[in-house]
């Protein structure tokens, strides 16, 4: 906690008065990031971007409604999660909602093991852009999108 204070330029004491260790740290940021993406989904939703086309937007769209640092957020919790249990289970449960989720805005077309598909599909794609430059910024989006229709349509020729 004292790298992410001095970081934030904060003291470690304000740090610990608001949370008692790392995880509760982290469980707070991982509530406040499902948050805002729910926020952004229903934002899309409201805009007339419904279904799995407004959620593909609402997640991995490049535009001003965009939070870069959120994506991070979540690849760094991911990482994270992988030496804390507790964290994982919560990280997995969010996932697995995510899954049902897509299989509900696709009718059922998708099921389980597509919708979790184009959850790897948004996974891996938030940390590539974590990692990389911008030079690659906005092929996620379409990229998602093209791949659902794919998965729906059942068209993924055997390489």
């Amino acid at each position: 906690m004292l790298t992410v204070a001095s970081e934030a330029g904060l003291s470690p004491g304000l740090m610990h008065h608001y949370f008692e260790n790392k995880r509760e740290m982290l469980t707070e940021l991982l509530g406040t990031l499902v948050k805002r993406f729910s926020k952004g989904v229903a934002f899309r939703g409201s805009q007339g971007r419904v279904g799995l086309e407004g959620y593909l937007e609402a997640v991995l769209k490049l535009d001003e409604h965009s939070d870069r640092i959120a994506a991070k957020c979540w690849v760094a919790l991911m990482g994270e999660a992988l030496r804390d249990p507790d964290l994982l289970r919560q990280i997995r449960n969010h996932v697995d909602g995510e899954i049902d989720r897509i299989r509900t805005l696709t009718a059922g077309k998708l099921g389980a093991h597509e919708s979790s598909a184009l959850v790897a599909f948004v996974l891996g794609s938030l940390v590539l852009g974590a990692l990389t430059t911008r030079k690659i910024d906005g092929f996620a989006e379409p990229s998602a999108k093209a791949f659902a229709n794919m998965l729906i349509r059942k068209d993924l020729k055997t390489i």
